[in-house]
């Protein structure tokens, strides 16, 4: 039989790693740059909101709420996604980061191997956390913006654009404009503190058990009976 199946690296099986990794990283990229347009959409408006007058108000909410539709799908589309990154990564780099620490018997290209994988799975966690958290910060800029229209033209408004204030502000604070993991947990600068803390205290945790272990293992009784 040929080397390719019977030996060598079998490179048939890394075909399927191969478009795996490939359909994952094009994935990423195209909800990075998702995020990042939507984020640059709610820039826009904050700005024409600035610049707007009240009665004009209701393009803006229409464009609003155009933008509030396309956030909702892609949180549908990658929440479920999200969740599952987050409950393999989180615990993989708890116990890479122990392997890298505790690893007295391995080589320097294997503790070397390890902390470039810790290093490319906080990175990824970084490139799914980072868009989205842009994003929520920036959709509650317009709520700012509406109000100091409101500041500066607040002796021109009639009675109807006092009304389409109103039902604006109403739909700003009522609309979450978020990205989820599966729904169970908001993606924002709070949650990354807590990740990393999460990281921080499972990892001393499984560190301490370790050291534990080592000290109250009969490892010297064991090499002394040897010996004799």
């Amino acid at each position: 039989m040929p080397d390719v199946i019977t030996g060598g690296p079998k490179p048939l099986l890394l075909i399927p790693t191969f478009f795996a990794q490939t359909a994952l990283s094009v994935s990423m990229g195209l909800y990075t740059l998702l995020c990042g347009v939507l984020k640059e959409n709610f820039i826009l408006l904050e700005n024409e909101i600035e610049k707007a007058s009240v009665d004009s108000i209701h393009i803006h909410q229409q464009r609003y709420q155009r933008l509030v539709n396309a956030a909702r799908a892609l949180d549908g589309y990658y929440s479920r996604y999200i969740f599952s990154f987050y409950a393999l990564t989180l615990p993989l780099v708890c116990f890479i980061l122990y392997a890298v620490i505790s690893g007295d018997g391995s080589d320097f290209s294997s503790k070397l191997a390890l902390f470039f994988w810790v290093s490319v799975s906080v990175l990824n966690l970084l490139l799914v956390s980072v868009p989205a958290v842009q994003l929520y910060e920036q959709a509650q800029q317009p709520l700012d913006a509406l109000f100091k229209l409101y500041n500066r033209q607040v002796l021109q408004i009639s009675a109807i654009g006092m009304q389409r204030f109103h039902m604006f502000v109403e739909q700003l604070t009522h609309s979450d404009i978020s990205i989820s993991g599966g729904g169970f947990f908001i993606i924002t600068r709070s949650m990354l503190l807590t990740i990393a803390s999460v990281i921080v205290s499972y990892f001393l945790i499984i560190l301490q058990f370790a050291m534990e272990q080592n000290r109250d293992s009969p490892t010297g009784d064991a090499q002394n009976i040897t010996a004799r």
